[in-house]
């Protein structure tokens, strides 16, 4: 069984694109001086990019930049080279053996956080290598080969959700039509085309109190949390973004207006990465955004801090791999 069939098998949820071609493989190879080995050719005649399933980590870079990556395996392999050049790095982890560690003897097939890198080298085979200048464990070996790699890392995913959203659970629209049925339903129409909603239901409220806390992830590390009485209208709307240090929040009156300012708050933040790194949200915008538009509600306010504040409390006593957020 092929890799791409393997992958296909045992990770349905992962992100898989349209193949790449022969001359393409071709052109990426002598750009980068780096003949492939025959499983990454074929897994590129089958996917040309392979992506996590919650768009956190490319496993695979598609070879040239196209409108789904914002960086390609030529582009990142070039600026990692220039870097290299500049010897930036060795301020980093000088106790590192640069010669061991120069990034010509690598391929840098993916990323999962715009520094540590999969890699491969044509001696150790399919192996996929850890190449991170904050370690000096550089060439650690990943997993045996690029299947085993992807599904290693999703189930680190896995992990990470369950201890982010312990006490919780994904959530369901009941048949009451509550408001937040009708804005999950709204939500889940209006963002068919990016097929990925992460709409969760804070379960920790203990019984007979008022209030109901809901949270949607934007990303790996940014959310909107609504806070209502009751599920009725009105929300009160607390936006977190990484890797600004404040969290913002606002009151809206109407199920239109939590929608205009969730999907607003998403394009300001899904900001397309930049040699390796993720730019800071314009915070101007994001504070325009999430400006109040009618009168205060010191009451509701109230019960959203105690809602949050408890969820957070929550969360921490039963998470024990620590608050990751």
């Amino acid at each position: 069984m092929s890799i791409y069939d393997l992958l296909r098998a045992a990770l349905p949820s992962i992100k898989l694109y349209r193949p790449a071609t022969n001359s393409q493989i071709a052109r990426v190879e002598q750009s980068l001086n780096f003949k492939f080995p025959d499983w990454l050719r074929e897994l590129y005649l089958q996917t040309n990019g392979v992506v996590s399933s919650d768009s956190s980590s490319t496993y695979l870079f598609a070879l040239e930049r196209t409108d789904d990556f914002s960086e390609s395996l030529l582009s990142w392999n070039q600026f990692q080279r220039a870097e290299w050049l500049s010897n930036w790095t060795s301020n980093v982890s000088p106790k590192v053996e640069w010669n061991d560690f120069d990034v010509h003897q690598f391929l840098l097939i993916g990323t999962f956080d715009g520094i540590s890198n999969w890699a491969i080298k044509h001696e150790t085979g399919s192996q996929i290598i850890l190449y991170d200048v904050r370690d000096e464990k550089h060439d650690e070996i990943f997993a045996d080969n690029f299947a085993d790699a992807c599904i290693k890392q999703e189930k680190w995913i896995r992990e990470i959700e369950d201890d982010l959203y312990c006490g919780r659970e994904f959530y369901m629209p009941k048949s009451n039509g509550s408001d937040v049925d009708r804005l999950f339903q709204l939500m889940l129409e209006i963002d068919k085309p990016r097929n990925v909603l992460h709409f969760h239901h804070a379960i920790s409220q203990r019984p007979n109190e008022p209030g109901i806390l809901f949270i949607i992830r934007l990303g790996a590390e940014d959310q909107v949390r609504l806070i209502s009485a009751n599920g009725k209208l009105p929300f009160i709307l607390r936006l977190s973004v990484w890797p600004l240090e404040e969290d913002m929040s606002c009151i809206v009156w109407t199920i239109k207006d939590a929608i205009q300012r969730i999907f607003a708050s998403r394009d300001c933040v899904e900001i397309s990465w930049r040699d390796g790194k993720r730019p800071v949200p314009d915070l101007n915008k994001l504070r325009s955004i999430w400006t109040d538009a009618g009168m205060p509600n010191s009451e509701l306010t109230l019960l959203a801090n105690a809602l949050c504040a408890r969820d957070d409390h929550r969360k921490r006593e039963e998470n024990p791999r620590g608050n990751r957020e």
